[in-house]
């Protein structure tokens, strides 16, 4: 996933989850909830300050897009 709002490590700090067992489970979800919130909000989200800079000379970013910060 090219945008990530929640790292694997704050999730499984929020979840109080020491193990690595179930890290390819909560990644998957992770991603899932990602897209959804993306789509929800209906706007580009941006890994870096460069990228969204990037998009946005381009004219490839769509209007009010966010930097996931």
């Amino acid at each position: 996933m090219a945008v990530e709002l929640v790292t694997l490590a704050q999730a499984k700090a929020h979840l109080r989850v020491t193990h690595a067992h179930e890290d390819s489970d909560i990644q998957l979800k992770l991603n899932a909830a990602t897209r959804m919130a993306i789509a929800y909000l209906d706007r580009d989200v941006y890994a870096t300050q460069a990228e969204l800079d990037a998009g946005v000379v381009a004219g490839t970013a769509r209007p009010c897009p966010l930097l996931a910060a």
